[in-house]
């Protein structure tokens, strides 16, 4: 699940033809594992990646990665597995793809080119409730696991002092503790209390915009995005944030909480942070050459897994606890 944060990007590149395969169908790179991919997530079976030009790959163990072809040549923003079976993934033209055998097959279930607005993020609420999320406040629901999509529109209740008349770019959707939460342009938050049947807008730190939100402990939250902007929130005290200071002002795009309370938060520029502890200092650590990073998790052993539009790289989890004095 993701949260792209290379916006700009996304609404301005173009998928080319290509032979041999469906028209619809994405067609076999031998270097897809190179190219822009912009969301990557974990199951217990192994890791899925998703990109430009319909790129969709698997690994079992984060090293060798195949790619499975799939019925769109889109760029492909984000992808979520409730299980090691039942996923989603979203990108332009509306496109929606999910698979019931862990992503060995994938069968497209939406698409609107029309629309022009292309879908951001999505999220499995539980086995059967999706939701995907975009561009002009698109907001779509699934009430059958991803076998068929309805669109619904995104109507929150406006705190009186972030009341907006526009639909704003929806980013990205975390669940935590109970809740739904989305990050959108402008500063925007959004919370649901009842499984998105109703959405609240939430008063928000900073009016730039926000590309990650990351679940801490309890009822914590890291809000991620655009100029090194961080800050850690409380579910239950929405109105009351702390920010956390970074030595970068690159465009942050997604984090981890690891198992042992590590933070890990990355974006452009190649700028990894890395707290040890929820009350350690903010490290900053660039990842040579400086890629855009767009996705992390926890890769096998000691390392992460990242992907960025230079395609699938680890970090050694040992070259970022060396930051902490």
């Amino acid at each position: 699940m993701r949260c792209p944060g290379t916006i700009f990007l996304l609404f301005t590149l173009v998928c080319l033809p290509g032979a041999g395969v469906h028209a619809d169908s994405a067609w076999p790179a031998p270097l897809a594992d190179e190219s822009l991919l912009l969301d990557l997530v974990r199951t217990d079976e192994g890791f899925h990646a998703v990109g430009a030009r319909g790129h969709v790959l698997f690994s079992t163990d984060g090293n060798d990665w195949q790619q499975r072809i799939v019925p769109t040549r889109v760029l492909l923003t984000a992808v979520d597995f409730h299980d090691n079976k039942r996923g989603c993934a979203v990108g332009h033209d509306a496109v929606i793809l999910c698979t019931d055998d862990g992503g060995e097959h994938w069968q497209r279930a939406h698409a609107q080119p029309d629309w022009q607005a292309p879908l951001l993020d999505v999220l499995f609420i539980n086995e059967r409730e999706v939701i995907a999320i975009g561009a002009h406040g698109l907001y779509l629901v699934s009430q059958d696991a991803g076998r068929s999509w309805q669109r619904r529109p995104f109507t929150p209740a406006a705190d009186a002092s972030d009341a907006t008349d526009y639909e704003p770019h929806l980013h990205t959707v975390l669940q935590h503790d109970g809740r739904l939460l989305i990050a959108a342009e402008a500063g925007q938050l959004f919370a649901s209390s009842n499984a998105g049947a109703d959405w609240q807008q939430l008063s928000s730190p900073y009016t730039g915009s926000w590309f990650a939100l990351v679940a801490g402990a309890a009822d914590t939250f890291y809000l991620a995005g655009l100029r090194g902007h961080l800050y850690a929130g409380q579910l239950r005290s929405p109105r009351q944030w702390r920010r956390l200071p970074a030595d970068t002002r690159q465009t942050l795009t997604d984090g981890r909480v690891l198992a042992g309370g590590e933070q890990v938060f990355v974006g452009h520029g190649g700028v990894v942070l890395y707290r040890a502890t929820a009350s350690a200092a903010v490290h900053v650590w660039r990842y040579p050459g400086r890629p855009a990073l767009q996705a992390v998790v926890r890769g096998p052993g000691e390392t992460l897994l990242l992907a960025s539009d230079a395609g699938l790289l680890s970090v050694d989890l040992a070259e970022l606890r060396a930051l902490e004095p």
